[in-house]
């Protein structure tokens, strides 16, 4: 799909914490359609930085445009209608059915104490049935799978009307199936125009779905481009602090592995029994 308009535009972003400083003139362009992998270790400010672009922290200084509209002049509401976030996976303390989660992204238009209208219904379960979890529409949130309650938050996303969802460690804790089978519904809805940002500690999920990755490492921006372009052995071992090789398993495809397990045999498949990126 060809990306048009720029959906989320961040300025020279200054972030921190009392002493702290843990965003340092960080600046990019989200266009719609893209699929952007945030990779880094653990403080990186990685989180940080979606809690900004969500309007949830303002920044030091630096500004943020959703659909070009500077966050800060727009109302919650408002800016909900444009981006919705999709949390780590969680439980809800409470025993509500799937359409009833789903449904709670339509608070954006109707207000906490709104009335759900039959309309609201429908594109609740519009957003199911695209999500292929229709099946689930009555049962129990908590007792359904991991991967199934990221799907229904996801459903919970499109419901809300937003066209840029921004998801934080979305397949953290899910099984393997799990993971392929969220990645495979982002994957789906950026080729019809949705805008995903998403953070990840998966530097392979990356390099199998998104359409640009962005390293970020105290603070600041250490590589922005295609994966191809920015993940290779040297940037991801500098960025991980551990010694790391990209592996071509063959049609293009490229896999991340420890060089440790390189030197004890040759993996399945790769050229000439291994065949390591360059850098």
């Amino acid at each position: 799909m060809e990306l048009t308009m720029d959906k989320i535009v961040a300025d020279s972003i200054v972030f921190g914490y009392s002493r702290k400083t843990v965003l340092q003139g960080v600046s990019l362009k989200v266009g719609q359609g893209e699929v952007l992998s945030l990779l880094g270790p653990n403080g990186s400010g990685k989180t940080s930085l979606l809690k900004i672009l969500l309007g949830l922290l303002r920044p030091l200084s630096g500004t943020v445009a959703i659909d070009g509209r500077p966050v800060d002049s727009m109302s919650p509401k408002e800016l909900a209608k444009s981006v919705a976030y999709v949390p780590q996976l969680h439980r809800i303390a409470f025993s509500y059915r799937v359409i009833d989660v789903v449904l709670m992204g339509r608070l954006a238009h109707s207000g906490l104490f709104g009335r759900t209208t039959r309309e609201d219904e429908r594109i609740a379960e519009a957003a199911l049935d695209r999500l292929d979890i229709s099946h689930l529409a009555d049962a129990a949130y908590s007792e359904i799978s991991g991967g199934e309650r990221q799907l229904t938050l996801i459903a919970r996303a499109l419901t809300q009307g937003a066209k840029t969802l921004i998801l934080d460690e979305p397949l953290n804790g899910l099984d393997y199936g799990n993971q392929i089978g969220v990645l495979e519904q982002i994957t789906s809805l950026a080729s019809e125009g949705f805008t995903f940002v998403k953070t990840t500690h998966f530097p392979d999920h990356a390099l199998w779905m998104a359409t640009r990755v962005v390293l970020l490492n105290h603070g600041h921006i250490i590589a922005d481009g295609k994966p191809h372009e920015v993940m290779n052995g040297r940037t991801l071992s500098s960025l991980y602090l551990a010694d790391i090789a990209l592996v071509s398993v063959g049609d293009g495809l490229r896999t991340c592995l420890p060089r440790t397990v390189l030197d004890k045999k040759p993996v399945p498949g790769s050229h000439a029994g291994r065949s390591l990126c360059a850098g």
